[in-house]
């Protein structure tokens, strides 16, 4: 194995593993750290398999990420607004909501032609757990890291 492949392996590690635990430090309980990490992961999977897809390409990752965080901060308000007005033996509606806001950024994406659909879970992520304001930080950090993948070892990451 190459070093640069050994490198990338590291990165990658790195990058998982802020991910999860810095979501889990800002974000209680700890399934929206498990949904972020499958979100970074499998843009990691797409960024190392299919580097020249449409789906690894700044714009469609930069503008999924970003459109999925707004529409997930948005909902989850929604869902913060109405609590105290919802009965609790009624969490139907908090999952209506939660499909609303995953619906609502498929026909975004659809509309606006981006093709990164590892960042929809981001957005069920930050509706469905309560998290605090520095979690969007911590998720266009780790999004950041995203970009760098293909530029640290030119497209060339691929594991054989």
């Amino acid at each position: 194995m190459k070093l640069h492949r050994i490198l990338a392996l590291f990165y990658i590690f790195g990058l998982l593993l802020y991910t999860v635990v810095a979501i889990d430090y800002f974000s209680r309980p700890p399934l929206f750290g498990l949904i972020g990490l499958g979100s970074i992961a499998s843009s990691i999977f797409i960024l190392i398999t299919h580097p020249a897809g449409s789906s690894s390409s700044p714009k469609n990752i930069i503008f999924g990420y970003l459109i999925a965080i707004l529409i997930g901060f948005i909902f989850q308000k929604i869902i913060v607004f109405f609590q105290p007005h919802i009965q609790p033996h009624l969490p139907l509606h908090f999952q209506c909501l939660a499909v609303m806001a995953v619906v609502t950024v498929i026909i975004i994406f659809h509309r606006c032609n981006i093709d990164h659909p590892p960042a929809v879970g981001m957005t069920l992520g930050l509706v469905l757990e309560s998290w605090e304001y520095m979690t969007i930080i911590v998720l266009i950090i780790a999004v950041t890291g995203l970009l760098l993948i293909p530029k640290l070892f030119n497209s060339s990451v691929r594991i054989k």
